[in-house]
């Protein structure tokens, strides 16, 4: 699990206890703010994070998908340094627009052509696997 710290949550002793919390509950790694408000996401900021920690410790972007932060593309960040690149809302939005489609459809008398089928999401969120274990549990 990566955990979303944001800032670390005030000085130096608080980023501290912000990670050993976090260590506590179980996270394998931290997202950290580099900044405080106000937040300049700029892609000059973002290489010279990059190369300031390059080697020391492993660099994460947070990719927001119409954020501050440029999206520079996977084979940019990693040119620039980063060793992890988080898209923590990028499939929400892409379903949200795929639902106003399909609802958009709907309410204009249509059918919609671009979904899953059936089988297909039975076997993307593993309803087979889920039922066999259900079983194996029920009795």
């Amino acid at each position: 699990m990566i955990a979303d710290a944001d800032t670390g949550y005030g000085n130096p002793l608080a980023v501290r206890r912000t990670v050993r919390a976090w260590e506590r509950a179980g996270a394998a790694a931290l997202h950290v703010e580099d900044q405080t408000s106000p937040k300049r996401c700029g892609l000059d900021e973002m290489r010279t994070i990059a190369e300031a920690f390059r080697g020391v410790v492993p660099v994460l972007s947070n990719q927001i998908e119409g954020g501050r932060t440029p999206l520079p593309g996977v084979a940019a960040l990693q040119d620039m340094g980063y060793s992890l690149a988080v898209f923590s809302l990028g499939t929400a939005f892409a379903a949200a627009e795929g639902m106003r489609a399909y609802l958009r459809a709907l309410a204009n008398g249509g059918t919609p052509l671009a979904m899953t089928g059936f089988d297909e999401f039975n076997a993307l969120v593993g309803l087979e696997e889920h039922t066999a274990l259900e079983a194996r549990y029920a009795g």
